[in-house]
């Protein structure tokens, strides 16, 4: 009896082979799609961060602590974006109104004028100078 192999058991250890190599193949593309989740994911905070601060600063102008935007869940960067993801004035605009419907008290008041005064200040505009007092000499001079 021979010892080698017979074709089947060849084909056998081919497709074990095969399988093996499929398996290591599929086990690197799964760890190159979580590396470029993670990165993708990474990203994106970036965006989102840079545009939250974009928010922010056109809040400025309207909300006394702009950051409490955020504080509302119905608040979202994805309300404000477009298709393509940039951020869209006029929805944010629209957002912000609706913030200030749900939320009046974050408003910024307006503010108030300095009180003016009742009567006008007496020390304003030129002044004249103070006539000299007499002097000893001009007293003796008005005596001859």
């Amino acid at each position: 009896m021979s010892t080698s192999p017979t074709p089947e058991q060849n084909d056998a250890a081919l497709q074990t082979d095969d399988i093996a190599a499929l398996r290591s193949e599929a086990a690197n593309r799964r760890r190159a799609l979580r590396v470029a989740e993670a990165e993708r994911d990474a990203l994106r905070a970036r965006v989102d961060a840079s545009d939250a601060r974009e928010v922010e600063r056109l809040l400025a102008d309207r909300l006394e602590v702009p950051a409490d935007a955020w504080l509302d869940p119905e608040f979202t960067l994805d309300a404000m974006r477009t298709r393509d993801g940039q951020i869209d004035l006029d929805l944010a605009e629209q957002a912000v109104a609706q913030l200030e419907g749900r939320h009046p008290h974050w408003v910024k008041k307006a503010e108030p004028e300095p009180p003016r005064p009742a009567h006008p200040d007496v020390h304003q505009g030129a002044r004249q100078s103070a006539p000299e007092p007499p002097s000893f000499a001009s007293a003796l001079k008005g005596q001859r």
